[in-house]
């Protein structure tokens, strides 16, 4: 399946849900990027190779994952665009409006190189349910939602998941 096919089932699967908070969580098969999003699609590339899957900070907007934490929100942003997503920085307190809701996005830089090809750069999300609770899930391998216990700003991510903090975004799927 081309890229440009998924960006579509993608993008009608947002314009369906319209908030993702709707969408139930039974029904996620793949990661953090898809579970924040709201969206049940489900790439058939998954467990190919790397930037064949689209759930892959990157690999919507065609940028390519960032090697530096400095890029983080250029490219996230560039996805959301790719996806008629409307994306802005916030707090973790602004208050939302109707249709909207909030994500944190996380990164995290390797030590090291870790071998086969693999250095170890990943990104992390989570995302405030319509109740206000934050939850997040795995990645590819891991299919668990989790919910948080206390606020993601109140987490040292750094120290409990290797993450630094990129930002807090409010989402709203864009009239196209």
């Amino acid at each position: 399946m081309e890229l440009e096919e998924k960006i579509l089932q993608i993008r009608a699967d947002l314009e369906k849900n319209k908030y993702p908070m709707g969408v139930k969580v039974a029904e996620y098969a793949f990661n953090c990027y898809a579970y924040a999003l709201g969206t049940e699609f489900s790439d058939p590339d998954r467990g190919g190779p790397i930037m064949d899957y689209v759930f892959n900070l990157g690999s919507i907007s065609k940028k390519g994952f960032p090697r530096k934490i400095t890029q983080v929100k250029e490219v996230f942003m560039a996805d959301m665009d790719a996806l008629g997503v409307e994306c802005k920085e916030a707090s973790y307190d602004e208050p939302l409006q109707d249709g909207e809701w909030r994500v944190l996005l996380m990164y995290r830089a390797p030590k090291e190189y870790l071998g086969d090809g693999w250095y170890g750069y990943d990104f992390h999300f989570v995302r405030q349910n319509d109740n206000g609770i934050w939850s997040h899930r795995g990645g590819c391998l891991w299919s668990q939602v989790m919910i948080l216990k206390e606020h993601p700003k109140d987490i040292d991510w750094s120290k409990e998941w290797n993450y630094d903090i990129v930002g807090y975004f409010i989402l709203k799927v864009g009239e196209r």
